[in-house]
């Protein structure tokens, strides 16, 4: 609603009712939300737009003699009532059309749009009567470009209510790109999701939303942007205080929350990766750049809650030493096409405690990191490298286009204590690390290697062109627990991985096979909805490995699980994007299932194990 017109908008189309001898002026919000939204945009603080309230309905009073117009979202639909008092005189009701292209009367009298993605519905008019609605006959008058309301025989001594419904997809979310890369849940199942949003004709944007935990309210949502781009792949969450870490990549000099207080407020190089520390409420508290003179994101982040130090992964292609570095790392120089980086900062983003590269002549990649005690990184990630440092580099088939590394470093960062290199004569690669209490890792990805040497597994033979891939290795990594593809005869990738209570793995990713060829157990979805669907499976880890329970899920578009949570009660939340509405379920209740337009729209999902 503006000052001056109510404007509805979905996927190109935009409409504008003007109230013709009428007025907005006297509009109030009503009902307040929990919702906060903050915009910060840039490294000025004095532009961030924050705290900005939510609220259920928008109320403007005598609009014409008599006549309030109430605006409103009801589910999957923005409506609006016209509350006529009682006396009043409807005709004064009328508004003007303003639309880029033409509207007309269906034939069963709704106002439509050009393409139909806006629908005004035909009008129900009713009075209540003993606390019952009765109806009054309703209809509307189209003529050019005025529309009016033709009324049957009510009582002129009640209240009458005129309700026309838009149908339309933009309640939450928009018409770009909207993609959830990471998830972070607490024990009562509240969800921190983080991701991007690509609204701008050229950039794209960080967001960080929190959800509350039966998933019908956003409790607020926080957009970070600077000049550039921005991407947020990881999160993390401390739950006792509900202050949570990001990382990412910026290609912005003025991300927002970066200051002289912080260890690099510089930004350098084509990209810089970054870490974010937000507020309980969702405002940004810091941030710090991370990188040199090269490209460089952050794509997996882990935080020791006790003292709220974040450890990130990622890699870079700064050359020489200009990554930043400490003394006494295992590497400070750059090796090859891109090297990891494992880089712990202190609480307050403004040093790096310990900080060191890892890679050779190849291209290397950290993806995921985990902590043990607290204290020692647990890494996994892809490398092309012929020799990779301190891996088994003679590993479980020989050397492909890339294989799969995973390795633990000392508290100093300056000795890699245990590593393991798995991989085949194809392309094997990593995208998820979960580990136990002992530092026992499990780690999931893809492959094409039609030949790995499988152990324990429940698949032992590779599907099609790409499966997932899913291996567990005891806590020396010098045993392969179980190693096993799960795919069907499309492309199917892992990218991330929990464990549960009783020490079952939690997997989610995407895939374009279809049933039976994907294996599904009990499955909530049994079949592909689309062109690729999501996927979520349950393992039992003890040798020999199998599925517990495995579902696709997704809709007609294309569909992605990335990041996984889990509460206290047995239920697993799923961040990703879908490409389409999801179906509307008849046992939840959603605060948006509802496919906004563009490419993608960011996924929170919730499934219970039970």
């Amino acid at each position: 609603m503006t000052d001056s017109a109510l404007v509805f908008a979905s996927q190109g189309e935009r409409v504008s009712l003007l109230p013709l001898g009428g007025s907005l002026a006297r509009t109030r919000a009503e009902e307040p939300l929990e919702t906060r939204i903050h915009y910060q945009r840039g490294s000025d603080p004095a532009q961030w737009i924050q705290d900005i309230p939510c609220f259920g309905r928008v109320r403007s009073s005598e609009v014409w003699p008599g006549i309030d117009l109430v605006v409103y979202g009801n589910g999957r639909r923005a409506e609006y009532d016209l509350i006529v008092a009682p006396g009043a005189e409807v005709a004064l009701a009328r508004f003007e059309l303003a639309s880029d292209h033409a509207l007309a009367l269906s034939t069963e009298g709704a106002l439509t749009s050009r393409d139909g993605s806006l629908v005004l519905c035909p009008p129900i008019a009713y009075q209540l009567v003993d606390g019952e609605r009765s109806l009054v006959e309703a209809r509307f008058l189209l003529s050019g470009t005025t529309l009016a309301f033709e009324l049957g025989a009510y009582d002129r001594s009640r209240e009458l209510v005129i309700d026309p419904m838009w149908l339309y997809a933009n309640l939450i979310g928009g018409t770009g790109r909207d993609m959830a890369w990471d998830i972070a849940t607490d024990s009562q199942g509240t969800s921190w999701v983080c991701g991007e949003t690509f609204q701008a004709a050229t950039s794209a944007d960080a967001f960080v939303a929190k959800i509350n935990p039966t998933g019908t309210q956003l409790v607020w949502m926080t957009v970070l942007a600077g000049s550039g781009n921005e991407n947020a792949f990881a999160i993390a969450l401390e739950p006792s205080t509900g202050i949570t870490f990001i990382a990412g990549a910026t290609s912005s000099n003025n991300f927002p929350g970066v200051s002289a207080a912080v260890f690099d407020s510089s930004f350098g190089g084509v990209g810089d990766a970054f870490v974010a520390k937000l507020n309980s409420n969702g405002t940004v508290n810091r941030a710090t750049y991370l990188g040199g003179n090269g490209d460089d994101a952050a794509q997996g982040l882990a935080l020791e809650t006790t003292t709220l130090t974040p450890f990130v992964t990622g890699f870079t292609t700064t050359s020489g030493m200009g990554f930043p570095t400490t003394v006494g790392a295992l590497d400070r120089s750059h090796n090859g096409l891109r090297d990891v980086f494992v880089t712990k900062l202190d609480g307050t983003l403004s040093s790096v405690a310990t900080s060191t590269l890892i890679g050779n002549a190849g291209d290397d990649l950290g993806s995921d990191i985990q902590l043990v005690g607290g204290t020692l990184p647990v890494v996994c990630g892809t490398t092309s490298s012929a020799t990779f440092p301190g891996a088994n580099n003679a590993n479980l088939n020989g050397l492909g286009g890339n294989d799969v590394f995973v390795l633990r470093l000392n508290a100093m960062f300056g000795t890699i204590s245990n590593a393991r290199r798995v991989g085949g004569t194809g392309d094997d690669r990593a995208n998820g690390l979960t580990i136990d209490s002992q530092g026992t890792p499990f780690v999931v990805g893809f492959t094409n290697t039609t030949n790995l040497a499988t152990v324990n597994a429940f698949q032992p033979s590779h599907g099609g062109a790409y499966d997932a891939l899913i291996f567990g290795l005891n806590a020396s990594m010098q045993a392969v627990l179980f190693l096993t593809y799960c795919g069907g005869s499309g492309n199917d990738a892992a990218s991330d991985a929990l464990l549960d209570g009783a020490g079952r793995l939690i997997l989610t990713g995407n895939t374009d096979s279809t049933s039976p060829s994907f294996r599904t157990v009990s499955p909530l979805q049994a079949q592909n909805a689309g062109m690729f669907d999501g996927w979520l499976a349950h393992i039992f880890t003890a040798t020999p490995s199998s599925l517990r329970f495995s579902t696709f899920f997704g809709t007609s578009g294309h569909d992605t699980g990335f990041g996984l949570g889990l509460d206290g009660v047995g239920f697993v939340y799923i961040g990703g994007y879908a490409g389409a509405s999801f179906a509307p379920s008849t046992s939840v209740a959603e605060f948006d299932q509802t496919f906004a337009g563009g490419s993608f729209d960011a996924l929170a999902l919730r499934v219970s194990l039970n």
